[in-house]
């Protein structure tokens, strides 16, 4: 019997996260940042373009610290040349648990170099608009 009953709740908690969708999280800006791993992320904040030996860095600066920002070529170009520029953005926040000594990482279709604002996740660009 006991047995029956850690099947149903195991069965119950796995189609609710079926059924769950992504939660949009909005940075919380004083405290903790809502943007995790595995959520659709808000942010706004001030964008600067890096070179760095293994690529180009994107990063968001906002109100509670910043964020590592993935985002595309074209977008790269684009913004190179609009240094700390005003953003809103919307994207998929992944970890960044990287092992010590890798220098990039592949999220998707696009590298990023590692260790910038490691403490939050890194966030896969998917709309950016100006202001």
């Amino acid at each position: 019997m006991q047995i029956r009953a850690g099947l149903s709740v195991v069965l119950l908690l796995s189609l609710n996260s079926v059924v769950t969708a992504p939660a949009i999280a909005e940075p919380s800006f004083g405290g903790k940042p809502a943007c995790v791993a595995g959520n659709i992320c808000r942010a706004k904040g001030t964008l600067y373009i890096r070179r760095e030996t293994v690529g180009i860095a994107a990063e968001l600066k906002t109100g509670d610290g910043c964020y590592a920002i993935v985002l595309s070529p074209k977008d790269y170009k684009w913004l190179a040349r609009r240094p700390g520029l005003r953003v809103s953005i919307i994207g998929r926040g992944y970890a960044q648990d990287c092992a010590e000594g890798v220098v990039s990482m592949q999220i998707g279709d696009r590298m990023m170099p590692t260790g910038l604002c490691q403490d939050r996740p890194a966030i896969y660009v998917t709309s950016l608009k100006e202001g």
